[in-house]
C-alpha cells in the first residue's frame, strides 16, 4: 500500500508541470472539507490552490495563534471539537497557504503529501498522522510546524526552510529530512518502530540533513527523547553541513551516526546517550564546540569501512573484542577521534573532560597492548601492557597526581607496618629492655632498694665519669691554658647538679618504703593501681617510640634521602630496597603527573 501511494505522488509530480500559474483558486477550510467530502475515490488532488483564512468564521481557521487564544479561554465559552477524520489520501500540489494556517485537531487516516508546497507557515496542532507524510517546498520563507501532534508512519520533508516539532511524539519507521535550514525540535519523543528492510537503502530512522554548503543546517533539540524499539536503526547525520548545533537535557537510546558532518559550532549539554556515537572524520571549531565528556564517555565509534560490508545490525567499531582490536587502521582512526575531541577540551580548559577523554583512549591503547603481546609475546611487548596498567592503576596515566600521592601514603603505611612488627631500634618492647623492667620491679618490690638506688646504679657510669672529669680538671690547674677551667668547672659544676637532681627527684617520688609485704591492704591496693598504671604507661610509650621510629624509617626509605640514623636491620633490609624502589618510581610519576596538569 506505502509502495503504490508513493508511486501515485512521484507520479503526479512529473506528471504536472512545475510551474505554478500567477491565479490560485482560494480554499477555505470549510471548503476543504466539503472538497473532501465531495471528492470519490480514495485520493483527493488539489493543485493551484491558497489556503486562506475565511473571516469570521471557526477559530480553527483563524491560525495557530487563534488557537492558542480558543485554549485560553477553553470552558467558558467553547468547547474544542473531537479531531476531524479524514480517510483519503491527500495530495496537495503547488499549493500555498496562508500565515500561520492551522490544520486543528485533523486525524489523517491515509498519507498525506504536499509537493512544491508554498507553505509560508503550516501549522498542525494535536493532530494524528496514520500514514506517510511527505512535504516538499519550493518557497524560501517555507515553515511547518508539528505541535503536539502524533505521527504513526514515515514523514519525509524536504527544502523546507524551518521545521519546528513541539510536544509530539513520532512512531514511524523512518524520518527524512533534506535541505532544510532549521530544525527545531523541544519537549518531543521519537519512538522508532516498525523498521523497514531495504537492502538497497541506508538503514537509518532519523535522516537531519543538509548537503549543500550554501544552506547550512540549524538544529536545535531541546528535552526530547529518541528510542527505537527494533535495535536495529539510529539517527543520521551523514555528510551534512551544520552550521548551529544545540542539544540539551535530551537523550538518546539510538546510535548516532555523524560520519563525515561538519558543524561550525556544536554544544550538546545534559544529555544521555545509550548507544555508540560515530565520530569519524568529524570536523567541528575546537573554539565553537562544548561536548562534555561525561555524556559520550564509553559511546565513541567509527564506521568500519576498512574491513567489512556495512550493514544494518552492524555494530560501531569500538576497539573491545578481539576481532577489533586486529584492526590496525580502524584502531588509528578510533585514536585520531579521541584526539581530536582531546584538543577540543584542551582549547576549551575543560580540565575535567580532557581528563576523562585520555583515561578512556589510554584504556584503549592499552587493551590494544595486551593484545600485541597475546598475538606475539615478548618481553618488550610485555612490559608495555603491565606499565600501561601500572600507570592506569597508581595515576590514571599521569591525569591523577593525587592518586599517586595517595597510593604513596598507602606504600608508606604498609612497609611502616612492617617495621613496626619487625623494628630495627630497641624500645621498650623490645625483650631486652622489658625483660630489664621486669627484673628491676621484682627487686624493687622483694628487696628494700629504693628508687633513688636504681637511679645510682643507672647513672653509675655517668657518676664515673663525672668523677673522672673533676680528677682531670684538679690536674689542669697548672700546666693548661685558662680557658679550659673557665669552660670545664662550669660543666662539671652543671653535671653535679643534674645528676644530685635526679637521685633527689626519685627518692622524693619512692612510695614503697622497704618490702611489698610490709605494707598494708588499704596501701598495697592503691599502690598497686598506681603501678598498673605505670606499667601501662611504659607499654604505651614503648607502642609510640616503636610506632614513631616506623614511620620515620619507612619515610626516609621511601623518599630515598637517607636522613636520620633510623636504618632497617636483617631481614627488613630488603624490604627497605623494594620500598626504595616503589618510592622512586611512585615520586616520579607524581612530578611527571603534576607538570601535566599544571601545564594544561
Amino acid at each position: 500500500m506505502i509502495c503504490r501511494i508513493a508511486l501515485v505522488c512521484w507520479c503526479l509530480i512529473i506528471g504536472f508541470s512545475a510551474n505554478a500559474t500567477d491565479g490560485y483558486r482560494k480554499m477555505t477550510y470549510a471548503n476543504f472539507l466539503k472538497h473532501i467530502a465531495e471528492t470519490k475515490g480514495d485520493t483527493v488532488f488539489l493543485e493551484n490552490v491558497l489556503f486562506q483564512v475565511e473571516e469570521g468564521s471557526h477559530a480553527v481557521n483563524q491560525g495557530f495563534s487563534a488557537v492558542q487564544e480558543l485554549m485560553r479561554n477553553k470552558g467558558t465559552k467553547y468547547v474544542p471539537p473531537d479531531s476531524v477524520h479524514i480517510h483519503k489520501v491527500l495530495v496537495l500540489k503547488d499549493v500555498k497557504f496562508e500565515q500561520d494556517f492551522c490544520f486543528y485537531r485533523m486525524h489523517f487516516h491515509k498519507g498525506v503529501y504536499l509537493v512544491n508546497a508554498g507553505n509560508s507557515g503550516l501549522v498542525y496542532y494535536k493532530s494524528v498522522f496514520d500514514e506517510n507524510v511527505l512535504v516538499t517546498s519550493n518557497d524560501p520563507d517555507s515553515q511547518i510546524r508539528f505541535r503536539g501532534c502524533i505521527l504513526h508512519n514515515n514523514l519525509d520533508l524536504n527544502n523546507v526552510q524551518m521545521v519546528d516539532f513541539f510536544g509530539t511524539t513520532f512512531y514511524g519507521s523512518n524520518f527524512l529530512s533534506g535541505n532544510i535550514h532549521h530544525l527545531e525540535i523541544k519537549a518531543s519523543r521519537f519512538e522508532l518502530r516498525n523498521a523497514l528492510k531495504y537492502p538497497d537503502r541506508q538503514p537509518y530512522n532519523l535522516s537531519f540533513r543538509s548537503i549543500q554548503p550554501e544552506l547550512p543546517l540549524m538544529m536545535e533539540i531541546f528535552k526530547s527523547e529518541f528510542n527505537d524499539t527494533r535495535q536495529q536503526m539510529g539517527i543520521d547525520w551523514f555528510y551534512s553541513q551544520f552550521n548551529y548545533i544545540n542539544i540539551q537535557n535530551s537523550r538518546f537510546e539510538v546510535p548516532v551516526y555523524l560520519y563525515l558532518m561538519k558543524s561550525e559550532k556544536c554544544i550538546v549539554e545534559g544529555c544521555t546517550f545509550t548507544k555508540p556515537i560515530d565520530f569519524r572524520e568529524l570536523t567541528i571549531q575546537s573554539a565553537s564546540t562544548n561536548i562534555p565528556f561525561y555524556q559520550i564517555a564509553g559511546k565513541i565509534g567509527i564506521k568500519d569501512t576498512f574491513n567489512s560490508t556495512y550493514h544494518r545490525d552492524e555494530k560501531l567499531y569500538q576497539a573491545f573484542t578481539s576481532k577489533e582490536l586486529s584492526h590496525e587502521r580502524n584502531f588509528d582512526e578510533l585514536i585520531a577521534v579521541y584526539s581530536k575531541l582531546l584538543g577540543v577540551y584542551k582549547y576549551r580548559g575543560d580540565q575535567k573532560s580532557y581528563n576523562a577523554c585520555y583515561i578512556e583512549m589510554k584504556d584503549i591503547v592499552s587493551r590494544k597492548a595486551r593484545y600485541d603481546y597475546q598475538q606475539d609475546p615478548s618481553i618488550e611487548s610485555l612490559f608495555e601492557w603491565r606499565l600501561a596498567q601500572f600507570l592506569k592503576t597508581f595515576c590514571d596515566y599521569g591525569t591523577s597526581p593525587v592518586k599517586s600521592l595517595i597510593f604513596s601514603f598507602y606504600v608508606i603505611l604498609l612497609f611502616a607496618g612492617l617495621y613496626f612488627l619487625f623494628p630495627s631500634e630497641e624500645d621498650n618492647l623490645s625483650r631486652k629492655r622489658f625483660s630489664r623492667f621486669l627484673t628491676r620491679s621484682v627487686d624493687y618490690f622483694k628487696t628494700d632498694k629504693q628508687l633513688k638506688d636504681f637511679q645510682t646504679e643507672n647513672m653509675a657510669g655517668e657518676l664515673e665519669n663525672l668523677a673522672f672529669l673533676r680528677q682531670k680538671l684538679e690536674e689542669a690547674r697548672k700546666g693548661t691554658p685558662r680557658i679550659v677551667s673557665w669552660i670545664g668547672w662550669p660543666f662539671y659544676g652543671w653535671m653535679s647538679v643534674y645528676c644530685s637532681f635526679m637521685i633527689w627527684f626519685y627518692s622524693r617520688t619512692d612510695l614503697v618504703k622497704g618490702e611489698w609485704s610490709s605494707l598494708g591492704k588499704g596501701r598495697q591496693l592503691w599502690l598497686g593501681i598506681l603501678v598498673g598504671f605505670y606499667f601501662l604507661l611504659f607499654a604505651v610509650s614503648g607502642l609510640a617510640v616503636r610506632l614513631l621510629n616506623a614511620l620515620a624509617l619507612s619515610l626516609n626509605v621511601f623518599v630515598t634521602l637517607g636522613y636520620g640514623e633510623i636504618s632497617a636491620s636483617g631481614t627488613m633490609r630488603y624490604l627497605a630496597v623494594l620500598e626504595g624502589l616503589l618510592g622512586w618510581f611512585l615520586l616520579s610519576i607524581f612530578s611527571v603527573s603534576l607538570i601535566g596538569q599544571v601545564l594544561q
